[in-house]
Parts: C-alpha cells; sequence; structure tokens
C-alpha cells in the first residue's frame, strides 16, 4: 500500500470517528442555559441543556420530601407541570391538589395519558432532583432541611450543587434570613465569592449580607475576598462603597480596602471609592498617604485631580503624604488640573523643601504661561521668600516664554517682597536675558529703580546691562534717567 494511499485512509477513519463522536462532543461543550418568567401569577421556566429541554410551569408554594424524588404538597389553589423533551420524545407529568388537599398526579407520554404508578412516579424522581438544583422550587423548604441537619456548612454544600447564579444567588438571601452566627460569615462570603460568577448576584449577596460580613474582621477580610472576585468595575466599586459607608468597618479594614480598590480598572470607579473614603471617614495618616498613593494608578487628569483635591482638605497631610501629592501632580498632563490642586494646597504645604519640587512641576509639566503664572503668583504668596525660595521661583520664572506674564511676574514677586541686592541682582538678569520687549524691559527697569538706587553697585551694573539690551532711545534714555549714578 502507498504512503499516499495509507494517508488518505488515515483522513478517512479519522472523519467517520469526528462524525460519529460530533453529538457526544457537541453535548459535553453545550452549557445550562435557564430562563423565566412569571404572568398573572404562574412563573414558567425552560432548562436547555444539549438536546435535552425541560419547562416548567408552577403557581403557589411546592414541597419536596427529603430526597428531592416526589412532591408531596402545593398549596391550594396551585399546580405544577413538568414536561422534558430529549431526543424527539417527550414526557409530562400534572400535579394539583383536590378540594381535600390531596395531590392528583397525572403522567403523559408524548400525547398519551399513562398510569402514574410505577412509571410515572419512577420519571419524577428521575427529573425533580435536577429541577429543584436549577431552580428556586422549594428553596425555603429545602433550606431548611440543610440549616436543621447541619447548620451552615450543610447549606454551602448544597449550595455547591445548585446550578445557576440566581438559584445560589436565592439559597444565600435564604440561609442569611436565618441569621447564622458570626462565625459562619468569613465562610458564607468566601463561598459566594468562588460559586457565583455573576457580579450581579455576588454583588446582591454581599451587600444583603454587608453587616454581618463586616461584623469582625475575619468577616471583613472574606467580604473585600469575595468582592474581588467581581469583574465588574461598577459592582465592585459598589460593594467597596457598602463597606466604606458601614460604621463597623475599622482602620485596619479599610486599610485592606484600599488594597482591594487597587483591581479598579476604570478612572471613574476608583476615583468614586477613594472620594467616597475621605468623605465618609476620618482617615488615619497611614490611610490617607495610602490613599494618595493610589492616585497613582488614575490615568484620567480630572479624576486624579479630584481625589488629590478633596485629600488636600482633609487637613495638614504628613510628610509621606504631601510627597506623594507632589509626584502624583508631576504626572499630571494638564496644566488646568495641576493648578486646581494647587489653588486647594494650605500655606504649610507649599512651604520648605518641597518649593523645589513645586516649581520644578510649574517649569517642567505646565505648558500654559496663563497657569505658570497663576500656579507662581500662589507661591509668590504662601512663601517665605527666602535666598533659596526665590532661586527656585526664578529658575520656574525662566521657562515663561511670554514677556508680558514675565513682566507680571518679575514685578509682583519685587512687591511682595521688597528684594536684596542678590536677589536684584538676578531679577534684572532674568529680565535682559527672556524679555525682547523695550517697553516691558523698561516697565520692569523703572520699578525696580527705587531698590537699584539704594544698593550696591552690583544692581547698578545689572540695572546698566539690562538697559542696553533696550533697542528704542526713547525707552533707553527713560530707563537711564531713573537710576541715579
Amino acid at each position: 500500500m502507498s504512503l499516499s494511499h495509507k494517508m488518505k485512509l488515515f483522513f478517512f477513519r479519522t472523519g467517520i470517528l469526528l462524525l460519529f463522536l460530533f453529538p457526544f462532543l457537541t453535548y459535553a461543550q453545550t452549557s445550562i442555559k435557564t430562563s423565566s418568567w412569571k404572568k398573572n401569577g404562574k412563573k414558567t421556566i425552560k432548562i436547555k441543556n444539549g438536546t435535552t429541554e425541560y419547562e416548567i410551569e408552577y403557581e403557589g408554594d411546592i414541597s419536596v420530601n427529603d430526597s428531592d424524588t416526589d412532591i408531596t404538597a402545593i398549596t391550594r389553589g396551585g399546580f405544577i407541570k413538568i414536561s422534558k423533551s430529549s431526543f424527539g420524545s417527550k414526557r409530562r407529568i400534572e400535579i394539583s391538589p383536590d378540594g381535600a388537599g390531596r395531590l392528583v398526579k397525572k403522567y403523559y407520554v408524548g400525547s398519551s395519558k399513562q398510569d402514574y404508578d410505577p412509571e410515572g412516579r419512577k420519571w419524577l424522581a428521575e427529573v425533580l432532583p435536577d429541577i429543584v438544583r436549577s431552580t428556586t422550587i422549594a428553596a425555603k423548604q429545602r433550606v431548611d432541611r440543610f440549616y436543621r441537619k447541619g447548620g451552615t456548612s450543610r447549606v454551602l454544600t448544597g449550595i455547591k450543587d445548585l446550578e445557576s447564579d440566581y438559584v445560589r444567588a436565592a439559597y444565600f438571601s435564604l440561609l442569611m434570613d436565618k441569621k447564622p452566627a458570626s462565625s459562619d460569615m468569613p465562610k458564607i462570603a468566601r463561598v459566594a465569592g468562588e460559586e457565583i460568577d455573576s457580579d450581579h448576584y455576588l454583588a446582591q449577596v454581599l451587600a444583603k449580607g454587608q453587616d454581618e460580613f463586616l461584623a469582625s474582621n475575619q468577616g471583613s477580610e472574606a467580604f473585600i475576598e469575595a468582592s474581588n472576585h467581581l469583574n465588574s468595575d461598577h459592582y465592585q466599586a459598589q460593594v467597596l462603597m457598602l463597606a466604606v459607608n458601614n460604621g463597623k468597618v475599622n482602620d485596619t479594614q479599610l486599610s485592606k480596602m484600599l488594597t482591594a480598590s487597587k483591581g479598579l480598572d476604570s478612572d471613574h470607579y476608583l476615583a468614586q471609592v477613594l472620594v467616597g473614603m475621605i468623605n465618609e471617614r476620618n482617615l488615619n495618616n497611614s490611610n490617607l498617604s495610602t490613599l494618595v498613593k493610589l492616585t497613582e494608578n488614575i490615568q484620567s487628569d480630572h479624576y486624579r485631580a479630584q481625589v488629590l483635591s478633596k485629600a488636600m482638605n482633609e487637613g495638614d497631610l504628613s510628610e509621606e503624604s504631601l510627597n506623594t501629592v507632589l509626584h502624583s501632580l508631576s504626572e499630571m498632563g494638564s496644566d488646568q488640573y495641576i493648578v486646581q490642586v494647587f489653588m486647594e494646597m494650605s500655606e504649610s504645604d507649599l512651604k520648605g523643601k518641597d518649593m523645589a519640587m513645586l516649581t520644578n512641576i510649574i517649569s517642567e509639566k505646565m505648558g500654559s504661561d496663563h497657569y505658570r503664572l497663576q500656579s507662581l503668583n500662589r507661591l509668590i504668596k504662601v512663601s517665605d521668600l527666602n535666598s533659596s525660595d526665590y532661586n527656585h521661583l526664578l529658575k520656574a520664572a525662566s521657562s515663561i516664554g511670554s514677556d508680558h506674564y514675565l513682566k507680571d511676574f518679575l514685578l509682583q514677586l519685587s512687591k511682595v517682597k521688597r528684594p536684596n541686592e542678590t536677589q536684584l541682582v538676578k531679577i534684572l538678569e532674568l529680565a535682559s536675558e527672556r524679555i525682547g520687549s523695550d517697553h516691558y524691559l523698561t516697565e520692569i527697569l523703572l520699578s525696580l529703580s527705587g531698590n537699584v538706587n539704594s544698593s550696591g553697585s552690583n544692581a547698578k551694573s545689572a540695572y546698566k546691562a539690562a538697559a542696553k539690551n533696550i533697542g528704542s532711545e526713547h525707552y533707553y534714555g527713560r530707563a537711564m534717567k531713573a537710576l541715579n549714578d
């Protein structure tokens, strides 16, 4: 047999095998789909699992036996119909109470009615366990039974056998209605996080039990751990805000919530949680420092400024927190939002060694002369204007490209605190180097002439050197006339 013929035979056999296995592979990969609706008191549920489909219609409260294999009671006026279709065959059971409360049970194969015993009873025993695990039928009764036999642990074991997040959430709610012991709450939160995939239903469970979960350190940790299973920033932020607003949460637990908020990818929701913490809690220095550090995870300047502005209003920040604020500011690209945070800073926040970083942000990160001038004027008002501050301010001012704005700043600086001769020389040198307008340069020289006339030779030499840069004879004459030499 040739190699080519062997290969053809191999692919032919493989194809036949795949055709044979295809229905089984398809079935194995098909997830269970459940839909339900309620109309006029009657609830309808459809469950599809591969080629098998259940349809359940019922009204009233349904009770089952302890093995979940038989229906034992239905409230007056109620009923249940269970239909199953599989590979073209269909079976159905209809059960309702008679006038005396006894159950009347009817069994159908296709459209033909059959004796309920023994085949109908046997069929119900086969399908009912799947139905109670996939719906909330007899849920309260089952939770009561589990709890009676083995407490919270037994209920949680039963929850793990359920087929949908909606049903699991309903069982968790029924469990918490029983007011479990506080020692059980961490376990409940952990199992909820592990077993419920739906963000909606997991958030629902955590919200309902928040007071009980947050009543202890262990419960809070499990609550936060469960919230980390939420994929949606919307739901995770919602759950974290519940905890933030809960008065039972202490500083240690709040610190762990701050850590959990790192998982929020959305700037909007991260800012919402951080601002909420500032508004609702009295943060200690450690937590405030952690919170400010988290702003570095916010890419949006709008939201970052929103949080930093709120943090600045918290009072005197620790040196560590303030340095973190300045570092976070230095990473922002918007002049408008940098200035917004600047304006929230107190006088004590803008003094000392931080002046170097602040002026560096102004000169290196800002592109707008308007915002540079606004920020520098703010620093002038709150600074001690010692020699070091003067140097930092003048260095930042050298980044101003507009003659008009630079002139305004230098005049403002000299008016707020009379410069000494060394500072006066530096102002004159900066004006000479950076201002090209004869009009503005002359305006500065005239404004400073009184200080220069009462200073030493260094100031006068700097004044003359600056005046030589004036091209207009008229303006040059005015500047030199003001100098007493």
